[in-house]
């Protein structure tokens, strides 16, 4: 009874082993796909979005060949049978349940996430959300995405945005890894900048705003999902003052319109951008204000507030 016991514990091990490797190789090859592929970059927004987003690409997109499309871009391409010809970068509303750095979405649940993408289109033209290698998500509770202005209330942030997609598949494509802990340490080490930085936080962060509303909004808005609550405003803020104070390092409150005029300034480099994320989890996000480089990122399922906590993780990885 034993030995048979061992055997199964040994059969398993080895089986979970060889499916690893199986789901790594295929992972690798979705990567290979996209990295290759020529990336469609949507414009559907504004004319200020649609100008911004091109700066954008040009000033801080390497890490693929890229061309601009208008919404209507499936009727001008052309499917390559046998091989993806084709990524596709643009923002949308989708629920998504994240492994590792791919996303993978719930159809018809009640709540979604905003955010752009980095996503292969198949043979029928469409994005593969299932394959995305490269996400960065924006606030459905807090200004940056709104029922009635889409993703126009992130347009301070697509620099960073854009940046970041690209960083991702670059690490992606020179380590053979996209596993988001791998990719969320390699990020960290450069936490230690914030020694020499003053941290900007935005001032909007710290005013209540009705997550009620916004929550509302998701959900007549999302796949499928019907608001279900009442429309009672709940006014929360993400940020207050005690759990800030947490933080060892330099820190500056901005408006949001002072820091954009900041990140193009000579000073730029003396500042990094606190830019934290709560959909149904809280990403916190920090950016060389100057380079528009991710120096410094962690995740918690859950929450819509930035705690002490956050900070004094913070704390340590800076060294502060």
């Amino acid at each position: 009874m034993k030995k048979t016991t061992i055997l199964f514990i040994l059969f398993t091990i080895i089986h979970c082993y060889a499916l690893a490797q199986i789901q790594e190789l295929a992972k690798a090859k979705n990567y290979d796909e996209t990295l290759n592929a020529n990336l469609l970059v949507v414009l559907k927004y504004s004319d200020s979005m649609n100008l911004r987003l091109k700066e954008a690409f040009q000033k801080y997109w390497t890490v693929t060949p890229y061309s601009f499309v208008d919404k209507s871009y499936k009727d001008s391409i052309r499917p390559l049978k046998g091989q993806r010809a084709y990524a596709v970068f643009e923002g949308t509303i989708v629920r998504v349940v994240q492994v590792n750095m791919e996303t993978q979405i719930e159809k018809g649940t009640p709540t979604s996430w905003p955010g752009f993408y980095v996503a292969p289109l198949n043979q029928k033209k469409e994005p593969q959300v299932d394959l995305i290698c490269a996400r960065s998500a924006v606030n459905s509770f807090y200004y940056e995405w709104s029922k009635e202005g889409g993703f126009e209330n992130c347009y301070y942030r697509i620099d960073f945005i854009v940046k970041q997609a690209n960083d991702i598949l670059s690490y992606i494509k020179a380590n053979r890894s996209g596993d988001r802990s791998d990719f969320r340490k390699y990020v960290n080490q450069k936490a230690v900048a914030l020694r020499e930085k003053t941290l900007l936080v935005p001032e909007e962060l710290t005013k209540p705003y009705d997550i009620n509303k916004a929550n509302l909004d998701l959900m007549e808005y999302g796949l499928g999902g019907r608001p279900v609550a009442s429309k009672k405003p709940i006014m929360q803020q993400m940020l207050q003052a005690d759990d800030l104070a947490d933080y060892k390092g330099r820190v500056k409150i901005l408006p949001y319109a002072e820091i954009a005029r900041l990140s193009t300034s000579p000073q730029a480099k003396e500042y990094a951008l606190f830019s934290p994320v709560v959909n149904d989890m809280k990403i916190v996000f920090i950016y060389d204000l100057a380079t528009k480089e991710l120096i410094y990122t962690d995740e918690t399922f859950m929450g819509l507030k930035v705690k002490g906590k956050d900070f004094k993780e913070l704390n340590k990885a800076a060294g502060l």
